[in-house]
């Protein structure tokens, strides 16, 4: 492999980073948690439909009792 642009090899040889070893049942999986780290999608999007909605009941149910009005309920339930 050359280096870019004529740059010494050493140069290029000092940039160059080893890919992390990962096992073969990690690896399936590894992508897509790379991927979503570099997006910054949270890995709750990942969920399926009926445990996302579990989990924002149970937020709900935590965050609503300290609401001060209805208006703070409505906001947060939508």
């Amino acid at each position: 492999m050359r280096p870019p642009n004529g740059a010494p090899s050493t140069t290029f040889l000092a940039l160059a980073k080893p890919l992390p070893r990962r096992d073969e049942t990690e690896a399936g999986q590894a992508w897509l948690r790379d991927y979503l780290r570099r997006e910054g999608v949270p890995a709750e999007e990942m969920l399926p439909a009926p445990l996302r909605l579990r989990k924002e009941a149970e937020r709900l149910a935590e965050s609503v009792p300290v609401m001060s009005s209805e208006q703070e309920v409505r906001e947060a339930v939508v």
